[in-house]
């Protein structure tokens, strides 16, 4: 994985570059956890997760890793009914 630290339109940017390999692992159901300080952004980590849709990604999330709060920001209308 690529990590890097730019500007864009006079903002921070984090750009997160993921080869094959990671999309694969990902896919397979093998998160990929980040410590932003890597990057200097200290005090906060990511946890990139992939999914076949988004309802799996949120069931995953609340089952297996104990996140009961999800924002999640697709329109009623993308969402599957429970």
């Amino acid at each position: 994985m690529i990590k890097a630290l730019g500007m864009h339109n006079g903002k921070p940017l984090l750009v997160l570059g993921l080869s094959r390999l990671n999309t694969e692992r990902l896919l397979a159901g093998q998160p990929i956890p980040i410590d932003t300080a890597e990057v200097g952004i200290p005090g906060f980590s990511i946890l990139l997760v992939a999914g076949e849709t988004e309802d799996v990604i949120v069931a995953e999330l609340a089952t297996v890793w104990k996140i009961d709060q999800v924002v999640d920001t697709r329109s009623p209308q993308q969402r599957q009914p429970s």
